[in-house]
Formats: C-alpha cells, structure tokens, sequence
C-alpha cells in the first residue's frame, strides 16, 4: 500500500493532454513526501480502525520500515528519469490515479493467492486498503500537492510504475519473504485476526 501511494502521488484523474508539472512545482511535494503521507495517514485512518486495528500500531509497522521506503522510491525516480519539465511548456496525457490502484491491487491479490492465502483474504484486505489508499491519495492532492492538480509527469504506464517499485522494492529489502512476513506479522499484531494464517505462508518468487 505504501508503494502505491507514494506512486500515485503525482497522477491526475483524467484521459486528455495537461501541461507538465515543472520540476520545481513538483519539488515540494517529492521532498516533503513522507510528512505529507503521514498527516494524510492520520486524517484517514477511521478506514483502518473500523476494522478494529489499533491505528498507533499499525503506523509504527509502517515507520519502523521508512527508511526502506524512501531507498525504494529514490530507485523508483531514478530508473523514470526525468519526469518533470525543466521548464513550463511541454505537455503530458492526464492519468487515471484508479487505473494505478487496480494494477497495484492486482499485484497484491496475486501475492496473496500465489501464497495459498486463498481469494476471500485478499477481498477483506483489499476493500480496507482500497478505501483507505482512495482517501489518503485524495488527502495527499488536496493537502500537500495542490502544485501538482492541473499538471501531470512523463511516467511509463501502470503496469510499468508498479513493476519499476516492485523491483526497487526488492532490491532495498523492503520487498523480500523474511521482510513481507515481518510486516505482516506487524499488522496482525495490530488487529487483523485474518492475517493469522496469511503471514507464515507469504513467499517472494
């Protein structure tokens, strides 16, 4: 889930042509990243805690491993290269932030069944994450982006941007069977009972 969001920070929810955002509109928003992750975490997390999860808990699963996350998406940003306009002019297709989110679940759901997680663990995760990545995303755009609403980056399409941080995530450790199952034993500690059977079998072919 923190992948998705810090992936989707940037992306609009249109399908027609938008000037670029500038480098130096997107700045802030890149370099302030994690404090505006985690206010927007905050103001959202009556999705987390409606399913009986101790919110303290399980932002400090999500603290404990930033310095992971921030590895991995400065590889993330390297290997898009230049995805903003040194200067105002040049224009780029909106992007539907949804679309993203359903290639990100997709990989998720396909986690969870290669494990032997089965479909009904995925469907109950999956519809806390969706709304809580749905308000989070919107937070993020409203709160700390707003320079990034009418504008839009040179990204590779969806498919790509989840494969470039699942990569970058591996590669940083973040994203490796021994750290998949400590995050979600994390989480089950927090209050996801359904995780009890989930965790032990999580496995990264």
């Amino acid at each position: 889930m923190l992948l998705l969001l810090l992936s989707s920070l940037f992306l609009s929810v249109s399908s027609q042509m938008i000037p670029q955002c500038t480098c130096a509109e997107v700045g802030p928003c890149y370099e302030n990243s994690q404090e505006i992750l985690t206010q927007c975490a905050d103001r959202c997390q009556n999705h987390i805690t409606s399913v009986g999860v101790s919110y303290p808990v399980a932002r400090q699963c999500i603290l404990d491993r930033m310095p992971a996350l921030r590895s991995t998406v400065e590889c993330a940003k390297n290997s898009f290269g230049e995805v903003c306009a040194s200067a105002p002019g040049a224009t780029v297709p909106k992007r539907y932030a949804e679309t993203l989110q359903l290639a990100a679940f997709r990989e998720f759901s396909g986690l969870l069944n290669s494990s032997g997680s089965g479909a009904g663990s995925a469907a109950a995760l999956g519809k806390v994450a969706r709304k809580a990545v749905g308000c989070i995303t919107k937070c993020v755009r409203n709160k700390g982006c707003s320079g990034t609403k009418n504008c839009g980056l040179a990204l590779p399409s969806d498919n790509q941007i989840v494969s470039t941080f699942k990569t970058c995530a591996t590669s940083s450790g973040l994203l490796t069977t021994a750290a998949l199952r400590d995050m979600c034993g994390c989480l089950f500690k927090s209050g996801l009972p359904q995780l009890a059977d989930v965790c032990p079998n999580l496995s990264i072919n």
